[in-house]
């Protein structure tokens, strides 16, 4: 369950999935690692690292050479790192931009695992995670109340969209919940429920892992935006405080900024994650609604 939102860093460019190698640091030393990528305009964007999971340290390459010729990395996209269980420092280049920045780039399987322990417990009954489920994707437009046939739906579009995500029947629910949640990709959802998870994942919060940035570059600024939100524990966009993210969040950030009050925007008006509350984030919120959004 992921893509859209999570998406909504994808440039314009045509995709194509290629590979390279990285140098990465460990706790023995240095190694080589693999990663897949794909060409924005302005350069690489890398969409999974490929390496031993025992590595701690990651060190993000700033540039890699493509058929001879040299190409700046400027982006991670959504669930790059989920592969990596013991991941805890990524440092990121000064080459990365904030346009080409996932929503959950930085988030490994740990970060994920605890989030859903938080939201759901260790062990959550079958019933509480489809209704878990239900309420993200206000299933039939509700947010509570669903009858047994309608949690039974629920449990029959999860199990085959489960299937297609790589889920097995001897996993537990968390560690099938977060395998969906990391291989939305493969699940072939409609954009109303990428839409709605998208949204949800804006309530992700990093864990167990440590980002670092140069002071000032875009990937700093995306790591102030995300303690911002975290402090205030709600929905990205969710200028005007309702628990949603609509058309009307971008309305309440361009009536506040013609009144000149923009000081009185809480973080969530931050769409954009870049340090600021301003006609950009409104703009961003309306494209990602219309479906064509690019943060």
């Amino acid at each position: 369950m992921r893509k859209t939102f999570s998406k909504f860093l994808a440039t314009a460019a045509a995709v194509s999935m290629l590979a390279s190698v990285a140098v990465v640091a460990n706790a023995e030393g240095v190694e080589e690692c693999g990663f897949e990528y794909k060409e924005a305009e302005t350069g690489i964007v890398i969409t999974k690292v490929d390496a031993d999971p025992e590595i701690t340290t990651y060190n993000v390459p700033s540039e890699i050479t493509v058929g001879g010729i040299t190409k700046n990395v400027v982006g991670i996209d959504d669930y790059a790192f989920a592969g990596l269980d013991n991941l805890t420092v990524i440092n990121v280049p000064a080459s990365i931009r904030l346009e080409n920045i996932g929503n959950v780039a930085f988030m490994t399987k740990k970060s994920l695992e605890a989030f859903v322990v938080s939201e759901l417990g260790t062990e959550p009954t079958e019933e509480e995670v489809l209704i878990y489920i239900a309420t993200e994707l206000e299933y039939h437009g509700k947010t509570s109340g669903w009858t047994a046939e309608e949690l039974a739906e629920v449990k029959a579009k999860t199990e085959a969209k489960a299937e297609l995500a790589g889920v097995t029947s001897d996993m537990d629910m968390v560690t099938a919940l977060v395998t969906m949640l990391q291989n939305q990709d493969d699940m072939n959802l409609g954009t109303a429920t990428e839409d709605k998870l998208g949204v949800w994942e804006t309530t992700l919060t990093y864990a167990n892992v440590d980002v670092v940035a140069e002071e000032g570059s875009d990937a700093a600024k995306y790591l102030e935006g995300m303690v911002a939100l975290k402090e205030l524990s709600g929905i990205r966009g969710d200028a005007n405080d309702d628990g949603k993210l609509t058309v009307s969040d971008a309305a309440f950030i361009a009536r506040t900024l013609a009144k000149r009050e923009g000081d009185k925007l809480t973080a969530y008006a931050d769409y954009n994650l870049d340090g600021k509350k301003n006609v950009s984030d409104a703009a961003s919120i309306a494209r990602m609604l219309a479906g064509s959004f690019q943060k």
